[in-house]
């Protein structure tokens, strides 16, 4: 990668570390899938927006596995696009379904730090969670970028009731934004509270994995 990092291997002292480094030193802290903890450089970070569709169908929910775990589908706005564009297209790729987003409604929105397992640059980046309704399309593969195939299966459905036993390759809590739809869906809550969770904190849940999007954008 252009630039480098530093790994911060002592847990005593990396908050310390990433603190001093992250006030008026150029850097700042970022984490890998391992949950490891990197000093990078801000002038080497790639800002993305990136969007993710909460799909429900019935009582079950899409998600896609991805290494030992699951995601919602989703991935980066590509310059020039909506969001509501972007998130019918990530959910078609990823998934194979046509989805009608409701991009007026945030059902939970993040910001993630991290180093990417594929081609190792910094990103800081915007997590943005719409609830979407299926209108067409089958379960399918066939979209999967090449760095997705590596650690991509094909969608499934899931039930509702099994989310929180899931591992998630995410920096937010999936299982409480998979029930704010449900809530949602049946009419029982407003729109939920919107805010910016800092995920270099380290992820709502004890998944110890950040998000990991396709590089094909």
């Amino acid at each position: 990668m252009n630039g480098s990092f530093h790994k911060v291997t002592d847990p005593d002292t990396s908050d310390l570390i990433c603190n001093v480094a992250g006030n008026g030193g150029g850097t700042m802290s970022a984490r890998d899938i391992h949950g490891n903890t990197h000093i990078v450089s801000k002038a080497d970070m790639v800002f993305r927006v990136s969007v993710y569709g909460v799909v429900l169908e019935s009582d079950n929910v899409l998600l896609v596995p991805q290494w030992d775990g699951f995601d919602m589908p989703g991935g980066a706005v590509e310059i020039g696009e909506s969001l509501e564009e972007a998130v019918m297209r990530e959910v078609f790729e990823e998934t194979g379904m046509q989805v009608c987003p409701s991009t007026s409604i945030v059902l939970h929105a993040a910001e993630d730090f991290f180093v990417h397992p594929t081609d190792g640059k910094p990103y800081h980046c915007v997590l943005l969670y719409f609830p979407c309704q299926v209108v067409g399309g089958e379960l399918s593969d066939a979209g999967f970028g090449q760095d997705e195939k590596a650690y991509s299966q094909m969608a499934r459905w899931v039930p509702i009731t099994q989310v929180d036993g899931l591992r998630f390759h995410n920096p937010v809590d999936s299982p409480a934004i998979i029930m704010a739809a449900c809530k949602l869906r049946e009419g029982t809550v407003g729109v939920p509270d919107q805010h910016l969770s800092r995920s270099v904190h380290g992820p709502s849940r004890a998944s110890g994995m950040t998000a990991i999007p396709s590089l094909r954008r």
